[in-house]
């Protein structure tokens, strides 16, 4: 049980960082691609690319995540990978015998380990459902910091 739940977390840790610096890496090629096109004369897409670098960086050094990139993790970042499986599913003919069967294997694994990432957010403090009500609070990011040192991520 305990190594699930150490798998568990570090599928959940991979699967944040790996978001979080593909929407950079994605951010900032768009962003390129815009000032060289003379379609960001204002600048706006740098601004951005600084949004998402700092995201990063506050979840490599801080451990801090807000509960829009938590959310962005479980319903962007899977449900990507999940539609590519569902793909593949339909792509297959349940006459494929063992073919078909490991398609189908690799989707539901991709929807399992979705459902233990989100609870494993939830377990640690982060609200990944964002259609809950405000309970009000303080401006600015709403979000949370894992309780382990930035140096075990």
């Amino acid at each position: 049980m305990a190594s699930d739940a150490r798998a568990t977390q570090s599928t959940a840790l991979a699967a944040i960082e790996e978001f979080l610096t593909g929407r950079l890496e994605s951010t900032q090629g768009a962003a390129r691609a815009a000032r060289a096109s003379g379609a960001d004369p204002n600048g706006t897409g740098r601004d951005l690319e600084e949004l998402r670098a700092r995201d990063l960086s506050d979840w490599q050094e801080h451990g801090f995540l807000s509960h829009l990139n938590a959310a962005a993790v479980v319903e962007e970042y899977y449900g990507r990978r999940i539609t590519r499986a569902r793909r593949d599913l339909r792509r297959e003919r349940p006459g494929r015998g063992d073919r078909y069967a490991r398609v189908r294997d690799a989707y539901r694994r991709v929807r399992e380990e979705r459902d233990d990432v989100r609870a494993w957010l939830l377990a640690q403090g982060w609200e990944p459902d964002l259609d809950l009500p405000s309970h009000g609070g303080t401006p600015g990011v709403s979000g949370h910091s894992w309780h382990h040192a930035p140096e075990q991520l």
